[in-house]
């Protein structure tokens, strides 16, 4: 299949706007923050502090960029920073009590929508696709310096 009918098949699929059904009783004024929430949610059950950095560097985003988006969760409430106890230059970000419901609502959501999004998909066919995905991946990567 060529590239230009894989975008009209896919379009097709998804026309009218599907994919918004994910973002569906998320809250708007986080949205586009669930990577760095879970991130700091898997950090903390990892035992793992950290920076505004780690996390641009994780989401190879701009700091400039993660630094607005902190702050956004920052005067939510969701987050909060604190200094290192060893080394005074050194800034960690962590999830408040209310940023931890966040991450378990964000969660409990996704998981939800999978659910829906899976049924009545085989396992066989869940199989085929993950192969084609990881074959995509593959070859994604291995071009990756001529993207």
């Amino acid at each position: 299949m060529e590239g230009k009918e894989f975008k009209r098949r896919f379009h097709e699929i998804f026309a009218c706007n599907r994919g918004r059904k994910f973002m569906d009783g998320m809250d708007e004024g986080i949205k586009g923050a669930g990577p760095t929430i879970i991130e700091l949610k898997k950090a903390e059950c990892e035992g793992i502090e950290l920076t505004a950095g780690d996390l641009s560097a994780k989401f190879n985003v701009s700091t400039a960029r993660e630094a607005v988006l902190l702050n956004t969760l920052e005067e939510k409430g969701l987050i909060q920073r604190y200094k290192s106890d060893t080394d005074g230059r050194k800034t960690f970000v962590r999830l408040t009590d209310l940023g931890r419901k966040k991450a378990d609502d964000m969660k409990n959501h996704w998981e939800k929508m999978l659910t829906i999004a899976l049924d009545g998909i085989s396992d066989e066919d869940l199989n085929v696709f993950f192969d084609v995905l990881s074959k995509m991946a593959v070859n994604v990567e291995g071009d990756k310096n001529n993207v």
